[in-house]
C-alpha cells in the first residue's frame, strides 16, 4: 500500500543478545521485549493496539494508529 509509512529498524545480535531497535517509544507490555527505544528517529509512541482503539495510554500520541505494532514486528 502506497500510504502505509516507511519504518527504519535496527536488528543487534551481540553474543546471542538480541536487540531490536525501533524508531518510536514502546510502552506498556510492548516496552519489555529486548527493545531499543528513539533508534534512528522518532515516530511516536508505539502502543497496544487495543490501548489505542480505547483511547486509553499514549493513543493521541500514537500517530501510526493500532497497526504499528505489528508493523514493527512487535
Amino acid at each position: 500500500m502506497a500510504d502505509e509509512p516507511v519504518v527504519p529498524q535496527l536488528e543487534l545480535d551481540v553474543r546471542g543478545l538480541r536487540l531490536l531497535g525501533v524508531p518510536g517509544e514502546p510502552v506498556g507490555a510492548l516496552s519489555g521485549r529486548g527493545l531499543v527505544g528513539l533508534a534512528d528517529g522518532y515516530i511516536g509512541y508505539v502502543e497496544q493496539p487495543a490501548a489505542i482503539e480505547a483511547g486509553e495510554g499514549e493513543a493521541a500520541r500514537s500517530y501510526y494508529g493500532p497497526g504499528l505494532a505489528s508493523l514493527l514486528g512487535l
